[in-house]
């Protein structure tokens, strides 16, 4: 038997990938959940901080978007708009 197919798979609980070793399944853990405790209960998205969290439901889910009154684009952060507003539309750098 092809000793790959012997290997046996550690799967993660948080995502489902699977991993062959203990090891590598610790590093997935570390590099990509922890310090993303907090899940949106609508897609399952992770964030690290709670106001994140927050604002990714509030611009995904419930669609609360900050509009600019001079073109109308639509921002999901006040301050990326206010980043707009200076850059597009008051000619500040």
């Amino acid at each position: 038997m092809d000793s790959v197919h012997n290997r046996i798979n550690y799967t993660c609980d948080l995502c489902e990938k699977k991993f062959s070793s203990k090891t590598n399944l610790k590093i997935h853990i570390d590099s990509v959940h922890n310090g993303t405790k907090h899940k949106c209960d609508q897609c399952g998205k992770r964030f690290s901080q709670k106001s994140s969290m927050k604002t990714h439901i509030d611009s995904v889910h419930n669609g609360k978007q900050h509009k600019c009154d001079q073109c109308g684009k639509k921002f999901s952060h006040k301050t990326v708009l206010k980043t707009h507003m200076n850059s597009v539309h008051n000619d500040i750098k």
